[in-house]
C-alpha cells in the first residue's frame, strides 16, 4: 500500500481531477479491448 498521509496533502479538486483522468484512461483502455476482440 502507498502512504496514505501522501494522499491527505492532495486538495480534493486536484484527487477529482485525478480520479476523472484515471478513468476516463482506463475506460478508453477497455474500449480498445473491446474493439480489438471485435477483429
Amino acid at each position: 500500500m502507498a502512504d496514505k498521509s501522501k494522499w491527505k496533502t492532495i486538495k480534493q479538486k486536484d484527487l477529482d481531477t485525478l480520479g476523472q483522468k484515471t478513468f476516463e484512461a482506463h475506460k478508453a483502455k477497455m474500449e480498445k479491448d473491446w474493439k480489438d476482440k471485435d477483429k
